[in-house]
């Protein structure tokens, strides 16, 4: 390559020798160093070179056009080759973004799109496809399961439209179609008994406060004297006319008549 005297420096053949020919001298002497391969390093085929799981896209292009130029002569299907390899040698996430790309993309534009994989952005756009997979599994799940109940797909037991339908038919009139009323209940001779079967508690409460004031008003171990009251509850105690008006006597008292 240094040649021959009087054209065996550097600075003679930039002097005397034409530039078409210094140009052909300095690319012979670029594929030859980049034949090279470096000391005490076992290069592997070109086609074996493959991206890292956790390797940025741009270090395996490197690597990738290195060994190509190191093992591939012709000019002409280099970047082809590049190309191919790049997409066909490249791990999993990168290959995504690769094939999402439209039309026929550059390389320029294939390694600015796949320099954004790992960053924050890229993990949540992948967390989002995995978390949407995931409901779509789930929900086609759901829908295939069948119903306790009635045996149809799409709903669980408690939802079953069969249970809402029959206890609506339970509650509804066969003839006029409305709820059906409750049975009144009934009272000790039989009858119907109307509004609420808890009887008030007034009017006991009435009835202890007159008991109460009649003993007071009556003399102390003296006979009674007067309208007199016998109820099996308090047995016979003093009382006036107005007490009797407003004492309600009950179903087994006995009423003695004045004398």
């Amino acid at each position: 390559m240094a040649g021959d005297p009087p054209l065996d420096s550097a600075v003679r053949q930039a002097s005397f020798l034409p530039r078409d020919v210094l140009t052909d001298i300095k690319d012979a002497a670029r594929k030859a160093m980049v034949q090279i391969p470096p000391a005490g390093v076992t290069e592997s085929l070109f086609t074996d070179v493959k991206q890292g799981p956790s390797e940025p896209f741009a270090s395996f292009i490197d690597r990738l056009t290195q060994a190509v130029d190191r093992q591939v002569i012709d000019e002409g299907v280099k970047s082809h080759m590049i190309r191919c390899l790049a997409f066909a040698n490249a791990n999993p996430e990168c290959k995504r973004v690769i094939s999402a790309m439209p039309g026929q993309p550059t390389m320029a534009e294939i390694l600015e799109a796949c320099s954004k994989v790992g960053t924050p952005q890229h993990v949540a756009t992948i967390l989002g496809d995995q978390v949407e997979k995931a409901v779509k599994e789930a929900f086609a799940n759901f829908q295939q399961r069948q119903c306790y109940k009635c045996g149809k797909p799409g709903h669980f037991k408690k939802d079953c439209p069969q249970i809402t339908n029959n206890a609506d038919s339970s509650d509804r009139c066969s003839a006029c179609g409305g709820r059906k009323r409750r049975p009144a209940r009934n009272n000790a001779s039989g009858g119907t008994q109307s509004g609420n079967s808890r009887r008030s508690a007034d009017r006991q409460r009435a009835t202890t406060q007159v008991m109460a004031m009649t003993q007071e008003q009556a003399p102390q171990g003296g006979p009674s004297s007067g309208n007199s009251i016998l109820t099996p509850s308090a047995g016979q105690f003093v009382g006036s006319p107005a007490i009797q008006s407003y004492y309600h006597p009950g179903r087994n008292a006995i009423w003695q008549l004045p004398k």
